[in-house]
């Protein structure tokens, strides 16, 4: 059991507190009553600003946190018997899920090897082509991670690939985009060029990873996934009676490409980590640092002295994973390699 109360940690960008605008903002909508369920001034407001930055013909849910954005967008898109969800073998909803979508919705994950965390055009055709059998499970759903579970980032080309792969097998595409701001800060281009200029049919926004108390977002590019969302909204769980609170924070993070300047904080700091870390000998960095997670593999004797200095995960066999956030500050982290190597 770690500490209560940490002032450094490179566990996860969760670990980190909520930004005080966002908390000022909730503060604020904590005053009289207003209507439920999504129907306050709030909810409006934040569903406009939405719009302002991936166009009109959307829609877009509040939901309460990323299993529950995953489970109840891939529900959305699973309307078929014997729904099979091509993913990589590291997606977190395959990895860290506890198989909610499985048991939730009664879909199989389809997992395959991933390319640099990514799936791949040609691996969503091959199992296209095998779904004329009554003994195979039907692909009809692809489930891609932006930013990836290993911190690489889809270009605008690489995830037309993916969706145009997926949509002439008649597939979905869903995005898991619990770090997506960070994916649009490092490529430095709209978020409208790698959602639905891209081809995605549906993603989750995240928001608890890049300043929120808490709460996502489901946007749908396809309206026809989105007809009876308010069902399953209802259905999986995720419809906040006092929606205010989760969509006074986008509101709030929003305005001003907030959430961007959170997010290129959260990456450059991860580049700073990196930058340092492979200074040091025994050191090596595993994976290029493209969003705000830096994997590492050191000596066991730092790996045991890393961890008295801060919170960190295990990634991939032999490394280890560490997340920076908006609040991580180069002075913390010029402390940390200081004392890393003493």
């Amino acid at each position: 059991m770690g500490n209560s109360r940490n002032s450094f940690s490179l566990h996860s960008d969760n670990c980190s507190p909520a930004h005080p605008r966002i908390l000022e903002a909730m503060k604020a909508a904590n005053f009289g009553y207003m209507e439920s369920y999504g129907c306050d001034e709030y909810s409006e407001q934040a569903q406009e600003a939405f719009k302002d930055i991936f166009g009109e013909d959307i829609e877009v849910f509040f939901v309460f946190n990323g299993t529950g954005a995953n489970v109840a967008a891939l529900a959305a898109c699973t309307n078929k018997v014997a729904t099979g969800v091509i993913c990589t073998d590291i997606a977190h909803i395959n990895t860290a899920e506890n198989g909610a979508p499985e048991k939730l919705i009664g879909v199989k994950l389809l997992p395959v090897p991933h390319s640099n965390g990514k799936l791949l055009p040609d691996q969503i055709k091959s199992l296209g082509e095998k779904r004329n059998s009554c003994h195979r499970i039907i692909p009809s759903v692809v489930s891609i991670s932006q930013t990836t579970e290993i911190g690489s980032v889809y270009s605008q080309n690489e995830l037309l690939g993916v969706t145009e792969a997926a949509h002439s097998n008649d597939m979905v595409v869903y995005m898991d985009g619990v770090r997506f701001a960070n994916a649009v800060a490092a490529l430095g281009c709209s978020p409208y060029s790698l959602s639905k200029d891209a081809g995605i049919d549906v993603m989750s926004f995240g928001g608890t990873k890049n300043g929120h108390v808490f709460g996502e977002a489901i946007v749908f590019f396809n309206h026809a996934l989105a007809e009876k969302f308010s069902w399953l909204h209802k259905q999986m769980l995720q419809l906040a009676a006092k929606n205010r609170y989760i969509a006074v924070q986008f509101l709030a993070s929003l305005e001003d490409g907030f959430w961007l300047k959170l997010a290129e904080d959260a990456n450059h700091a991860a580049v700073y980590l990196a930058d340092g870390l492979q200074r040091i000998a025994g050191v090596e960095i595993t994976s290029p640092v493209e969003s705000n997670m830096v994997f590492v593999s050191m000596p066991q004797e730092l790996v045991e002295k890393l961890f008295t200095l801060t919170t960190a995960n295990v990634g991939e066999i032999g490394t280890i994973r560490l997340v920076t956030s908006f609040c991580t500050t180069y002075q913390q982290i010029d402390n940390f390699l200081v004392e890393l190597c003493s």
